[in-house]
């Protein structure tokens, strides 16, 4: 057995059992201010739709409406508007109001079974219910939509199933993988990415199918899921003929490597209010109105470790133009920049960027190592994570 082989069987072996996971964690109660005194005006903006009193009173309003279960052609209606609230709610980063409950779902599932009309009426009618129960996410309503895909398979179900990850799924996904179109797979292939190992068997036979955009999405998926048991999946695609799918597939590689088996970096998870906060901090830090900027890029370096995730991520970032080294990249320019003044501890997620598909980003990591270390050792993902991990166990 080949040193190669050997290794794969001891990441499939062994590694796979523990898989990295980080609890939500929250900023303090200063952080929180430091953020809301640059960003609190755009997070209100973007959770309005989620959290203004209108936005709440026209949902419990729908919900009432609903709970009447009336069987008439506009009975439809409550249940879409209820499910497009959750939708902007999720979208807004808050937490989902408690009037959506397990009642709504059964006045949901009512409405599903009851649906008004003959022919196309009777199953848009359905059709809209699903969609809203699967926005929902609510373990009660998962029965309700798996039996819509069989009669139905209509495509409003499965847009609604990309935040989904219940292994029920499966089966049904199995069913339709003779997809007609792409519109209908990739929440298919979104779903199966969020199920971890379960789902790694069906993206395997969207890999062996001949839609390249499938395949490319599967090997995202893949990634996505972050177990090692993907590595020796994505090692099979590196030579790939699609040049896309063979880039995907070895960056793939690395950054399981990265975060599961050499364990270089594993981002932080947030609470989703300050997932919203860090986000939009990071994107006034980078903007093109220079004051907001300062401002922003300040409250940024004062927060500190809890945002590097966040500038790692916009390291490959092609805003205003595609030419490296150019007067354009000023989105990656600037997030290297305040990732060289966060200082040593953005070292790991700085080599976690080396694992990028696109060159661009790589050697923005590249140059901020080497500033930060006086190392020089190109984008080389092994040089750096093998130096590194010498220096944290020297460390300990």
């Amino acid at each position: 057995m080949n040193t190669k082989n050997r290794y794969l069987l001891l990441v499939v072996g062994l590694v796979s059992v523990l898989h990295v996971t980080t609890r939500a964690a929250e900023l303090t109660t200063q952080q929180r201010q430091i953020v809301d005194a640059v960003v609190a005006d755009r997070i209100k903006e973007v959770q309005a739709k989620g959290l203004s009193k209108a936005a709440l009173a026209e949902l419990v309003k729908n919900v009432r409406k609903l709970s009447e279960r009336k069987k008439e052609w506009h009975a439809w209606e409550p249940a879409m508007r209820i499910g497009f609230s959750v939708k902007d709610i999720r979208g807004a980063g808050v937490p989902i109001p408690d009037e959506i409950d397990a009642k709504v779902v059964a006045d949901i599932i009512w409405q599903y079974e009851n649906a008004y009309g003959e022919g196309n009426d009777r199953k848009y009618h359905r059709e809209e219910c699903a969609r809203a129960l699967g926005f929902i996410g609510h373990p009660d309503g998962i029965p309700t939509v798996l039996v819509s895909l069989r009669e139905e398979s209509g495509h409003f179900s499965w847009q609604a199933l990309e935040g989904v990850s219940d292994t029920r799924f499966i089966p049904a996904i199995e069913k339709y993988l003779d997809f007609t179109c792409q519109q209908d797979a990739f929440p298919a292939i979104h779903c199966l990415g969020r199920m971890g190992t379960n789902g790694i068997p069906t993206l395997q036979r969207f890999l062996s199918g001949n839609d390249l955009a499938l395949k490319r999405g599967a090997v995202e998926a893949l990634i996505r899921i972050q177990s090692a048991v993907c590595i020796p999946i994505l090692e099979k695609l590196r030579d790939a003929s699609d040049k896309d799918i063979a880039r995907k597939s070895q960056s793939g590689v690395m950054l399981i490597r990265s975060r599961i088996v050499d364990r270089v970096y594993t981002p932080s998870e947030w609470s989703s209010q300050d997932d919203a906060r860090l986000s939009h901090l990071t994107s006034a830090a980078l903007c093109e109105d220079e004051p907001v900027r300062s401002e922003a890029a300040v409250a940024l370096l004062r927060i500190g470790e809890p945002t590097i995730w966040y500038l790692r991520c916009q390291l490959p970032n092609y805003s205003h133009g595609d030419t490296f080294n150019g007067a354009h990249f000023y989105v990656s320019e600037r997030a290297a920049s305040l990732l060289l003044r966060i200082g040593r501890p953005a070292i790991p997620a700085l080599i976690d960027a080396l694992c990028d598909e696109y060159e661009h980003g790589r050697q923005f990591a590249v140059d901020t190592l080497q500033k930060l270390t006086g190392q020089k050792m190109g984008a080389d993902y092994e040089l750096w994570s093998t130096w590194y991990l010498g220096m944290a166990k020297k460390d300990k």
